[in-house]
C-alpha cells in the first residue's frame, strides 16, 4: 500500500516545533528555576524548595521593598559554598537603613515586618543607600548571611525576583 504524501506546507507541518521553540526561548530568557539552600528564608521559603526568579533588568530601576529577590555574589572568604542565594529587600537606593535593639527601621520608620522570626543579635549603625544599592535580610534572622555581614549589595549582583514556590508542587504558590 502506497503511503499518502502530506501535502500540508510547512509552518502547518512544523508549527508545534515552532511554538516549543519560542516558550523555550521566553522561558530561558526570561525564567530561571534556583533551589533553596539553607535555612535564611524560612518559613518563607524552605531548604529545598525550587522557586521561580523573573530575570528582571534592575540596571535602571531597583526592585521593590519587600520583594523577593535571588542574586550571586562570592561568599567563599566567609566559608560559604553556594554564592547564589535568595533573600528580602528591606531597603533600596536613598533609604536610611538602621537595626537597633533588634527592629528594623527604614527611614526613620520601624518596619512590621510580619514574615521575619528569629531575633537580630547585632545592631547596625544607620546608613543611607548609594545609588544602585540595595539592603537585604534573610526572613530567619538568625540563620541569614546577608547585608547585616555583607553590607549593601550592588543592584547589578541581582539575578532577579523571586515570584512563586515550583516546587514540591504541594506548596506551590505566590511568594510574599
Amino acid at each position: 500500500m502506497a503511503q499518502k504524501k502530506d501535502n500540508r506546507p510547512i509552518r502547518e507541518k512544523y508549527r508545534i516545533y515552532f511554538a516549543a521553540g519560542i516558550t523555550a526561548w521566553i522561558i530561558f530568557m526570561f525564567i530561571h528555576p534556583v533551589g533553596m539552600t539553607g535555612n535564611a528564608m524560612s518559613p518563607t521559603i524552605e531548604e529545598g524548595q525550587i522557586v521561580m526568579v523573573m530575570k528582571d533588568k534592575y540596571k535602571t530601576t531597583p526592585p521593590e521593598v519587600f520583594s523577593v529577590v535571588n542574586f550571586r555574589r562570592d561568599f567563599s572568604d566567609m566559608g560559604e559554598e553556594d554564592s547564589n542565594k535568595i533573600r528580602r529587600v528591606v531597603g533600596i537606593q536613598g533609604d536610611t537603613i538602621e537595626i537597633r535593639n533588634g527592629k528594623l527601621y527604614r527611614n526613620g520608620e520601624l518596619v512590621d515586618e510580619p514574615y521575619a522570626v528569629g531575633n537580630m543579635e547585632d545592631d547596625v549603625a544607620e546608613i543611607t543607600l548609594e545609588k544602585g544599592e540595595i539592603f537585604v535580610l534573610g526572613d530567619n534572622r538568625e540563620e541569614s548571611l546577608d547585608s547585616r555581614h555583607l553590607g549593601p549589595l550592588p543592584m547589578s549582583d541581582l539575578r532577579g525576583t523571586c515570584t512563586r514556590i515550583l516546587w514540591p508542587l504541594s506548596e506551590w504558590g505566590n511568594i510574599k
